[in-house]
């Protein structure tokens, strides 16, 4: 599957986020950015579904930068990562520091920037295997039901 974890704090010294793995990743706090711009942009977030740009502002763009081991950075912002990817296993884990999009521009290229982390996240997440094996057993019972419903009705004619 695939997570996004984002947050932009305004208090505190920031928050250690789970990989699944025993190896935190890192939000620290503070971390303004008012730019930031793309590390990767061949990367599938910046290319679609929807249009987007690959250097974005905003009077905040991101409150906190990322930081932990195996991350690719995704953007870069002026005091460091604030978007940052980790595959983890069969699993992703998308991690960033930024504000809501109010705060961010150009419009309407940061609400597309987050539509298509999500979209990514989707194209990604893999059922596990035993949400498709539950499937296959559902699709199995299902199957039998109908064979036994019609073996019953010409029984029955």
């Amino acid at each position: 599957g695939a997570i996004f974890f984002n947050a932009a704090p305004n208090e505190g010294d920031g928050m250690l986020l789970p990989d699944g793995v025993g190896q935190s990743i890192s939000l620290n706090y503070p971390g303004f950015s008012s730019v930031a711009s793309t590390a990767v942009p061949d990367h599938p977030i910046f290319n679609g579904p929807f249009p987007t740009s690959t250097s974005f502002t905003g009077d905040s763009f991101s409150h906190a930068t990322i930081s932990g081991v195996e991350l690719t950075s995704l953007l870069d912002g002026s005091t460091g990562v604030v978007l940052a990817e980790r595959f983890i296993g069969a699993g992703l884990a998308i991690y960033g520091g930024m504000t809501a999009t109010d705060f961010q521009g150009p419009v309407p290229d940061t609400a597309n920037l987050r539509a298509n982390i999500i979209a990514y996240g989707d194209a990604i997440a893999v059922p596990e295997p035993s949400s498709a094996a539950g499937l296959g057993a559902g699709l199995v019972a299902l199957t039998l039901c109908v064979v036994h419903r019609r073996r019953q009705r010409s029984k029955a004619a």
